[in-house]
């Protein structure tokens, strides 16, 4: 009799990971693990199925996740630009980022630059995903949250207020450098030694 196995034995938490894994890096995910399936220790028909088997729960968890950053964001629309702000009084823009992920439970460096180089590169931001422009010259100098269909939301330069905009204007499409995402699949609880 085929049961799937419980959350909490090795084949579970393999495949969870391996289900994160995949969606975090599709399409050249899903054939990278094929690969490791195949050469991975243990049965290989039984890996896959495991695989394919693997909760879509993640998934959801991680949408809604994104999805209380751009609750948060939305909820500061109207507040005062203030350099150096990184409060409800005022914000600048990685002040902005940071408040927003802070209030969402999550803890991410205060700088643009900190924000751009120590988080995670992605090529196709969702809606709660960073995105950041060079504004005054090669070097990235701001910061926003994607709101989806080619818009952000952010905290512009002073005598602004915290708005949404569209990335689709010529001024954003120049200036666009790339796009950084907090909420990536937890590997935590993988554990490929065991079976």
């Amino acid at each position: 009799m085929n049961r799937r196995p419980n959350q909490n034995q090795p084949g579970a938490r393999r495949a969870r990971a391996i289900s994160r894994i995949q969606l975090w890096l599709g399409t050249y995910g899903g054939a990278a693990l094929v690969v490791i399936g195949l050469t991975h220790a243990g049965n290989s028909r039984r890996w896959l199925a495991d695989l394919y088997a693997a909760d879509k729960s993640d998934a959801i968890e991680t949408a809604a996740e994104l999805a209380h950053v751009m609750r948060v964001a939305e909820g500061l629309e109207g507040r005062p630009y203030l350099y150096g702000g990184a409060d409800e009084d005022g914000f600048d823009c990685s002040g902005f980022t940071y408040y927003v992920y802070g209030r969402a439970g999550y803890r991410i460096p205060r700088t643009v630059q900190e924000q751009f180089h120590g988080l995670v590169s992605i090529r196709d931001p969702r809606p709660g995903d960073l995105v950041f422009f060079a504004v005054d010259s090669d070097v990235v100098t701001h910061v926003g949250i994607y709101a989806g269909q080619g818009h952000f939301i952010h905290a512009p330069s002073s005598g602004g207020h915290v708005r949404i905009e569209s990335m689709q204007t010529p001024y954003w499409q120049q200036r666009l450098r790339g796009s950084r995402t907090v909420i990536v699949p937890d590997l935590a609880e993988s554990d490929f030694g065991d079976e």
